[in-house]
């Protein structure tokens, strides 16, 4: 609550766009003592809202198997498609224009109940090109519906409004990628997962531009090791600046025993493992000509 109000004061209140809801583990909690803590906050402001525009993420793979397996005529160019209800909601206002019958194909006509969402014109254009799907109600008539394909018609995969929740990137994952690069989890502990971070950094900014992500308690490194992860996924050109101060480790921790003597050097030591990880990985690709 106090960030909220310190937020507000820096950027203006009416720059504030949504809060993000991490869900940060499965369940567990037999230390809690009253409720079983599950989520953490994300608060997103802009510098002017009045020229924010719509907050577009890449499809993932998940939701793309998910949603866009149905598959027409237009698959090698537009790719699977999903449907949409042609017929408008009560909550549109009334628009004679947008009532008109439109044909099926085995000859009929079919009306809607209260009026379309497009224009005879724009369902006149979709028809030529077979992006409407007539499907049966659940009282045996004809409902009809718009086709969203994966792709545009130059090819590029549709892009998604990306989502105030984050429910499948655990803290373990943090865990795990400590493990991968340091040999042990005691090196440090609860490090953000840098799949989570990755996913705000899709939010927050876009791979053609040469932003410059500031992380001010970078800690393990977390938000680092997140952007060169994601510049090598999309080829983006992100830079990031971390800012941690040397504090001094416990003489009896395990980062200490392992040879680090500050918080910082755990994180600058995360720095150069991750960039030779990839290094390593791009060496071990195959290059294929493409024909």
């Amino acid at each position: 609550a106090n960030l909220k109000m310190l937020m507000d004061e820096v950027f203006g209140e009416e720059n504030f766009v949504d809060t993000i809801i991490w869900k940060k583990r499965y369940g567990g909690g037999a230390k809690e003592k009253y409720l079983v803590s599950l989520h953490e906050y994300v608060l997103v402001y802009c510098k002017n809202v009045s020229v924010l525009e719509p907050i577009f993420v890449d499809s993932s793979e998940e939701s793309i198997k998910r949603y866009y397996k149905l598959k027409d005529e237009n698959f090698d160019k537009r790719g699977g498609y999903r449907t949409h209800p042609l017929e408008a909601t009560k909550s549109m206002g009334d628009r004679p224009n947008l009532v008109f019958p439109i044909p099926t194909p085995d000859g009929k006509e079919v009306m809607p109940k209260r009026q379309w969402l497009w224009s005879k014109k724009r369902v006149e254009d979709a028809l030529e090109k077979g992006e409407l799907a007539f499907l049966k109600d659940k009282n045996g008539g004809i409902a009809v519906h718009t086709k969203q394909y994966l792709k545009d018609e130059d090819g590029n995969i549709r892009r998604s409004k990306a989502f105030s929740l984050i429910d499948d990137v655990f803290t373990q994952h943090g865990t795990n990628e400590i493990i991968d690069l340091f040999g042990k989890a005691q090196v440090f502990s609860f490090p953000k997962p840098t799949m989570f971070v990755r996913r705000l950094i899709e939010v927050g900014t876009e791979k053609d531009e040469e932003q410059i992500i500031l992380d001010f308690f970078s800690g393990s490194g977390s938000l680092s090791h997140a952007v060169l992860s994601q510049n090598e996924k999309d080829g983006g050109k992100r830079k990031f600046i971390c800012v941690q101060l040397p504090e001094k480790l416990e003489e009896k921790s395990e980062a200490y025993k392992e040879g680090f003597t500050t918080i910082s050097e755990i994180a600058e030591t995360r720095i150069k493992k991750v960039i030779e990880k990839i290094k390593a990985e791009r060496d071990g690709k195959i290059e294929f000509e493409s024909p």
